[in-house]
């Protein structure tokens, strides 16, 4: 984004400024995708696993942490490709992120089979009445 803007300006006092607010902006972005990350993953788990599912979501989080400054390093080979890579994932995450149930005014899951399904999932829900019962010889 700050690329551009220095391609369409000859003031670089504007520059400057306009570049430092883009930079902000991503930040906040970023900053309020990572904290809602903990708020919205405790509203679809359920009670009974909350605690190993907010520690693997935790950890997806931490490692792409650690991953970001080598995608950053690939820079050095080809100037656009760190921009594609973030860009990339983050149209990838907003799109799947686009398939979790709605949890407003829901009542948490207590027990895993009161968890919502996610849509588009192709698993089918078995319920007890719908699994075939074994007949007795």
């Amino acid at each position: 984004m700050c690329k551009m803007v220095y391609a369409w300006s000859n003031n670089t006092v504007f520059l400057r400024h306009a570049c430092q607010v883009i930079a902000l902006a991503g930040k906040m972005g970023v900053s309020a995708a990572y904290s809602m990350i903990f708020v919205f993953s405790t509203e679809l788990i359920p009670t009974v696993v909350r605690n190993m599912g907010l520690g693997v979501v935790s950890t997806a989080a931490h490692i792409s942490t650690i991953i970001c400054p080598y995608v950053i390093y690939t820079g050095v080979y080809s100037k656009i490709l760190p921009y594609l890579v973030f860009g990339t994932i983050s149209i990838m995450a907003a799109a799947i992120t686009m398939l979790l149930p709605d949890t407003r005014n829901s009542k948490l899951p207590d027990l895993i089979r009161q968890a919502k399904t996610i849509r588009g999932c192709c698993c089918p829900k078995e319920t007890a009445a719908a699994q075939p019962q074994l007949k007795r010889l």
